[in-house]
């Protein structure tokens, strides 16, 4: 199965003794990593096929190319730096970049440069071009650690929008490096908010049943968040006796789908109890 990884990058922050801030991070499994750049270990961890690193004109572009072994040219790579810190950052930049990563980090590297959000147009144009990064897997990590703020927002709304527009995508992780949430030994916890993309999915699962009337679009997000499937299959049941006109034994299946739901729902569904209820009456 191809992963891409899709990652922000952010502007570097200097210390005047060490440099660019480090930080260690602890991924759920427990393993601890001391990074500048969040998105490079989490690629190391999860090891994508395509490595995708969206930034603007004041990202810190030239991270990356300190990371490479070897630049097809260092005069390039210290321009990129001085276009960096004036957030200039240009297109044939980020184009010599992309080609000397090319394999490096990944089997496929795709660097994107993205508007800051000042134009009406950006959130538009970085959409379309992680529609195109997306191409061809079937599997996505999005990596919201570093960028400006309504980046991660931006990826969250990527995130639906591919579920529509890329029906072979199986999954959508969401990783965060949560810097601010330190442990008394300055270690940052590593967040899944995977979440986020299955409240999306209830949204229009709930959306798609008050259009269609079809109770299954309910049932498989119910399994998805570990309801009994046999009680998901009463649904259903009631959907298809509705197709041919058994009107009584839909009823009969969705009252007793109602008289389970007294111990609520389980994961995301809880949110949706109410909801549900009132549809189902």
């Amino acid at each position: 199965m191809k992963t891409a990884l899709v990652t922000v990058l952010g502007r570097a922050v200097y210390d005047p003794r060490t440099g660019y801030r480090r930080a260690r991070y602890r991924f759920p499994d427990g393993t601890v990593v001391e990074s500048s750049f969040f998105g490079l270990d989490l690629c190391r961890k999860l090891q994508p096929h395509r490595l995708v690193v969206v930034g603007t004109g004041g990202s810190s572009w030239h991270l990356l190319a300190e990371r490479l072994p070897e630049a097809s040219d260092a005069n390039a790579w210290l321009d990129l730096h001085e276009a960096a810190a004036q957030g200039v950052v240009r297109p044939t930049q980020i184009a010599a970049l992309e080609k000397d990563a090319a394999g490096h980090f990944a089997p496929e590297c795709r660097l994107l440069l993205v508007g800051t959000g000042l134009d009406p147009s950006d959130p538009v144009d970085t959409l379309a071009t992680l529609a195109q990064a997306s191409r061809g897997v079937e599997h996505i990590a999005l990596d919201v650690t570093h960028g400006l703020r309504h980046l991660p927002m931006l990826l969250l709304a990527g995130a639906a929008y591919l579920r529509r527009i890329r029906p072979e995508l199986r999954s959508i992780e969401i990783w965060y490096g949560a810097l601010e949430l330190r442990d008394g030994e300055g270690i940052a916890p590593v967040l899944r908010l995977d979440g986020l993309t299955r409240i999306l999915a209830w949204v229009e699962a709930l959306a798609a049943f008050d259009h269609s009337g079809d109770y299954a679009v309910i049932a498989e997000h119910l399994e998805e968040e570990g309801f009994d499937r046999e009680l998901a299959d009463l649904l259903r049941g009631a959907a298809h006796d509705e197709a041919v006109l058994r009107l009584e034994s839909a009823r009969q299946r969705i009252a007793r789908f109602l008289d389970h739901l007294g111990g609520g729902l389980p994961g995301v569904g809880q949110l949706f109890l109410r909801a549900l209820r009132a549809r189902l009456s």
